[in-house]
């Protein structure tokens, strides 16, 4: 991890014990994506930037009873909190740009409001595409749109003021440049979803 990652790091251990995202009257959406997905019971699912685990129940109820949900941050408080709120997890701390596991072992990677916190966005995006199985899918999607998200983080502290959330046309570009097949790449105030597969 280089020196950025680590203060990024630091930076979000240092709200882990508050940070559980407000998701309130946003679950239908967060459903939908995830559907949208082809989660399906038996899925091996990587919850990348797991955060404090807001996803993980609604990525159980669609993968159980044979599902395995691993979830990752970099982030040890992060972690640590996903793991005590949802002991059913596999949760990890590791960098993105090297994760733990095994080449083309896992269904599904879901990336919800994490992209625009990795320091190098095109070596994580190699490092999914290595993870997937064959036709496995990568999904990356936050609650507000690329301009939302940037505006945003515009008015926070070092490190996270200068994250960026590239805009769809952008993001189809990196992902293909990383062999995936782009499957959604869309935004409108209030959603950012974008999907490909290996």
């Amino acid at each position: 991890m280089n020196s950025l990652d680590q203060e990024t790091s630091g930076y979000f251990n240092g709200l882990a014990a508050t940070w559980d995202m407000n998701i309130s009257g946003r679950e239908t959406y967060i459903r939908q994506i995830l559907t949208n997905t082809g989660l399906a019971i038996g899925h091996t699912v990587l919850d990348l930037g797991c955060g404090t685990g807001v996803l993980a129940a609604f990525i159980r109820e669609l993968i159980v009873p044979t599902g395995l949900l691993l979830a990752v941050d970099f982030a040890i408080n992060m972690a640590s909190r996903a793991y005590r709120s949802f002991p059913y997890i596999r949760a990890v701390c590791a960098d993105a740009l090297h994760l733990p596991f095994q080449s083309g072992r896992i269904d599904r990677i879901i990336g919800f409001h994490v992209f625009p916190h990795f320091a190098n966005q095109h070596q994580v995006l190699a490092e999914c595409f290595r993870l997937l199985k064959p036709g496995g899918q990568l999904c990356i999607f936050h609650l507000k749109c690329s301009r939302q998200i940037n505006a945003f983080h515009a008015t926070l502290n070092e490190p996270v003021r200068q994250h960026q959330l590239p805009r769809p046309p952008q993001m189809r570009a990196m992902l293909e440049q990383h062999h995936f097949t782009v499957l959604q790449a869309d935004e409108q105030p209030g959603m950012y979803c974008v999907r490909a597969t290996k």
